[in-house]
């Protein structure tokens, strides 16, 4: 089965688009956000009706697969597909036939394998019982191995019941005690009946011992209101003493201290206000001279002021600024003097070099001039050979033909070595003509520098003139003075306005001063006449109590506030005068009533101890019977059932609690069963993913390690110098492990044609094994559809060479 065609409809970035693959090598090309993996998610979400990717996709998706002549719509997980493909979870599909990017390795190894070995052998009733046995015994298979914390329902319903028994037991021993209690309650009910009896036998006796007190105490009560009598007498002669008081109260006698203290207190203030006006008068004349000295000292700094501002206009022209071009100027005229020294310098050595230039030419003219002589006797001789030859004949050739050697020769060298010579001497005028150049821009250069250094020190010499200094350090001096000058001048200025702020606080200060002094003399004048105010009121009111002094008038609040204490401890008595008499005349009434009862009884000390004694007990067995009797009747309800049916129940669920424990014990047993052939299923398939999953390795690394095992955790690779785990090779080496892994398992799993789908699995791989791995994908493509996702152009271009489909996605 492979995928032919795929239908969207506003699907993501992909937008309304149809897709068609081939049945082999498809490639599908485009760099980045051009919708690769949006492509591949369309296909995953027509499959399964979702993809793992976390983006959210609007619109529809639609795969066509095709099995032999028979094609198949899929959508939203919806649709006739092959056998196999049904109920295949997404996890296991992106574990075998969905290799994202960056992403070889397998989610959640265990549990895939598990779902592997259920495909590949018909495991699923196997894994089916043991997670019936896990769902019933929980954390009880942790002595197998199985680190599981969840308690198992039989382990709860176990639980359950050992509680249930322990309630039932709990019950059980309750009922006895309900026995035991009921017994006891028979007990007290005889007791308190007998002491009811004796109780009442009792309260005659007391009765008349009651009446005997209450005749008792009514006559003292009679005696303590004769009393009472007496002091209400004594009250109201207390009463007429009073009246010769009304005038004298506490509040008048307060009020009376307090005008003395005030009056005392107003003369000490007074003497205070006298004390401190001529304190601040002394201040004041204080202050008065000290302004005067301060403004004489102002004068005499104005007066410096005015010296040192004439001495800073004599120094006008001496400027900073002037100072600052000065010293620029001067470096200018270093940098310029220093400037003409190397150019000298420079005409020295150029004048120097343009001499040996021309004497070496003169002596290249006298070597050229002594050649040429030879030069034409050279061509003479050669002359002269050809001229022999031409006319002797033969009989003089070989002496002609060293002539004509000889001079040909002579004149080639000669003339070429002339040339030469010529050459050099050309060179050498050329130079020479180039140093005259030169030596004559220096010299303009130096006549400029001369030129402009003569400006400079024109330019200051003027302006040393103006400034009547011969020279940069008599300048520099009188800088220094009219600096000198300018932080005086400035000194005495900040000095004489510091001085004028504070005359002005100081005659500030004089006006406070004589303002204080006029407030201290109205306040005197005002406290004086507050204080014979006072003397007149205390005299006014000393008078109107018949008295002189407040010294009598105190000793006299003091006689009425005895007489006042002693009349408050009577003044409840005088308002209950005639409840008094009213009680004392019923009182009489009714002694009158007890005439006959005796006095005292013989044993009235012993009635009311026995009575009391019994009357305790008769409670104490009374509470104690209705307590027993209330816990009993809590005891009861709270069973809620009958003690028949308590101890039938408690029986019942003992045998049941057996049974389940030995159910327990069996299902120990089969799940220890299940679990080694469990053991046997996996070594099974392992052997047969891993002769395969090795021969793609060695294949795609060309490397020959010895055995691969695949655990439930880990993939160990061997090789004679050691064994490495998954997780300690490199991923240039894991990545293509898991993918060889995954092809092993592809083959075992897919029943017929499939199809994967890769989403630029190769990022960690170098360029050799690449080639190792398209060569694998082509190899494998008559058996599986190969949907491969790339950016890069060089991976493009190596499958397209090999046949590949292009869907392009590039913009």
């Amino acid at each position: 089965m492979r995928i032919k065609e795929l239908r969207l409809d506003g699907f993501g970035m992909l937008g309304t688009r149809d897709f068609s693959f081939s049945p082999e090598v498809n490639l599908i090309f485009g760099p980045n956000e051009a919708g690769k993996t949006t492509l591949f998610d369309a296909i995953e979400k027509a499959l399964f009706g979702r993809s793992r990717n976390r983006r959210r996709y609007e619109g529809k998706a639609q795969v066509v697969l095709e099995d032999g002549d028979e094609h198949l719509l899929l959508q939203d997980g919806k649709g006739k597909g092959p056998d196999f493909f049904r109920g295949m979870r997404l996890d296991f599909f992106e574990n075998i036939f969905f290799i994202r990017t960056g992403e070889l390795a397998f989610s959640d190894q265990r549990s895939f394998l598990d779902d592997l070995k259920e495909r590949v052998l018909d495991t699923g009733r196997l894994y089916r019982a043991k997670d019936a046995i896990k769902l019933k015994l929980g954390s009880s298979l942790k002595p197998l191995g199985e680190g599981i914390r969840k308690e198992g329902e039989l382990n709860k319903d176990i639980t359950e019941l050992e509680r249930r028994i322990q309630e039932l037991e709990e019950q059980r021993e309750q009922c006895l005690q309900i026995r035991k209690e009921m017994e006891r309650m028979e007990a007290i009910e005889g007791e308190i009946s007998r002491l009811r009896e004796e109780r009442k036998k009792l309260s005659g006796r007391r009765e008349l011992l009651l009446k005997v007190h209450r005749k008792r105490e009514m006559r003292e009560r009679y005696k303590a209101l004769l009393k009472e009598m007496e002091r209400v007498k004594e009250g109201e002669s207390l009463k007429e003493q009073l009246k010769g008081f009304s005038g004298i109260e506490g509040e008048g006698l307060t009020k009376l201290q307090e005008m003395e203290r005030e009056g005392e207190g107003l003369k000490e203030k007074v003497a205070s206000l006298k004390r401190e006006e001529e304190r601040i008068e002394e201040e004041l004349s204080r202050k008065e001279r000290e302004l005067r000295e301060r403004k004489e000292r102002i004068r005499e700094r104005k007066a410096e002021e005015e010296r040192v501002s004439w001495r800073l206009r004599q120094l006008e022209g001496v400027r900073e600024e002037v100072w600052k071009s000065l010293l620029k100027e001067k470096e200018e005229l270093d940098r310029l003097e220093k400037g003409l020294s190397e150019v000298e310098e420079e005409l020295k050595e150029l004048r120097e070099r343009s001499e040996a230039l021309s004497s070496e030419e003169r002596d290249l003219s006298q070597r050229i001039g002594r050649l040429r002589p030879l030069k034409w006797a050279a061509l003479l001789l050669a002359s002269l050979g050809l001229a022999l030859a031409l006319w002797k004949g033969g009989r003089v050739l070989p002496f002609s033909g060293a002539l004509l050697i000889l001079g040909g020769g002579g004149f080639l060298w000669l003339r070429d070595r002339m040339r030469h010579l010529e050459w050099l001497r050309g060179s050498k005028r050329k130079g020479a003509e180039e140093l005259s150049e030169k030596i004559k821009e220096k010299e303009g250069k130096k006549e400029e520098l001369r030129g402009r250094a003569d400006e400079l020190q024109q330019r200051r010499d003027e302006r040393l003139k103006e400034a009547g200094a011969g020279s940069l350090k008599q300048y520099e001096e009188l800088l220094d003075q009219r600096r000198e000058t300018e932080r005086e001048l400035t000194a005495l200025r900040v000095e004489i306005g510091q001085m004028e702020e504070r005359a002005k606080e100081e005659e500030g200060e004089i006006k406070a001063i004589e303002e204080k002094i006029r407030n201290l003399k109205d306040e005197a004048r005002k406290a004086m006449g507050r204080k014979e105010w006072l003397r007149g009121e205390i005299e006014k009111r000393l008078k109107g109590a018949g008295l002189t002094t407040v010294k009598e008038y105190e000793g006299k609040l003091i006689r009425k506030r005895e007489l006042l204490s002693r009349l408050s401890s009577i003044e409840s008595l005088l308002q209950r005068k005639g409840e008094i008499e009213e009680e004392m005349a019923e009182i009489e009434v009714q002694l009158k009533e007890l005439e006959r009862v005796p006095e005292r009884l013989p044993d009235e000390g012993e009635i009311e101890e026995k009575y009391q004694e019994v009357q305790k007990r008769y409670e104490e067995l009374q509470s104690g019977f209705d307590t027993l009797r209330g816990r009993v009747e809590e005891m009861i309800a709270s069973l809620g059932r009958e003690e028949g049916e308590i101890f039938n129940l408690l029986w019942r669920s003992q045998k049941e609690l057996e049974e389940l424990k030995r159910e327990r014990e069996e299902l120990l047993l089969v799940y220890e069963l299940l679990m080694t052939l469990e053991k046997e299923v996996e070594g099974s398939l392992m052997e047969m993913l891993e002769g395969r999953a090795l021969e793609w390795f060695r294949f795609i690394t060309g490397r020959e390690p010895e055995e691969l095992r695949l655990s439930r955790s880990d993939i160990l690779l061997s090789s004679p110098q050691r064994s490495l785990s998954v997780n300690e090779l490199s991923s240039g080496t894991r990545d293509p492990l898991y993918f060889a892994m995954r092809l092993a398992m592809a083959e075992k799993v897919s029943q017929g044609d499939f199809f994967l789908l890769l989403d630029d699995p190769f990022l960690t791989c170098d360029q050799e094994r690449t080639l190792r791995l398209v060569e694998l994908l082509f190899r494998v493509s008559s058996r599986f559809q190969i949907l491969l996702a790339t950016k890069d152009p060089w991976l493009r271009d190596l499958v397209l060479q090999r046949g590949a489909t292009l869907i392009d996605l590039s913009p």
